[in-house]
């Protein structure tokens, strides 16, 4: 597993400058004890929509847009209730792609 702190400064850089989240939303993205963990599964999400995607303005938009496999909310208002949810986007991107 790549070095932890560059790690989450990928996922930090990925959440302000591609996703345009604020402070506090990446504060709640990546808190707690596993601050890993979601910084793992926010560069691989990353990394899976710019698979799905060609267009890079599409791909990361996404999360801002209502799905309907999340019952019509964004994919970023799942992944700001926890690490699990947060996972659950990375397992749905992943279907996604393998399916």
């Amino acid at each position: 597993m790549p070095d932890t702190s560059k790690l989450e400064k990928q996922a930090i850089e990925i959440s302000f400058q591609k996703w345009s989240l604020t402070e506090p939303q990446i504060s709640i993205l990546l808190e707690s004890g596993q601050a890993t963990e979601a910084a793992y599964a926010i560069v691989d999400i990353y990394n899976s929509l710019n698979t799905l995607f060609e267009d890079s303005l599409q791909a990361d938009s996404w999360i801002h847009r209502p799905n309907q496999y999340f019952d019509g909310k964004t994919a970023l208002e799942v992944m700001l209730k926890g690490i699990t949810e947060i996972q659950s986007v990375q397992t749905y991107l992943k279907h996604q792609l393998y399916q």
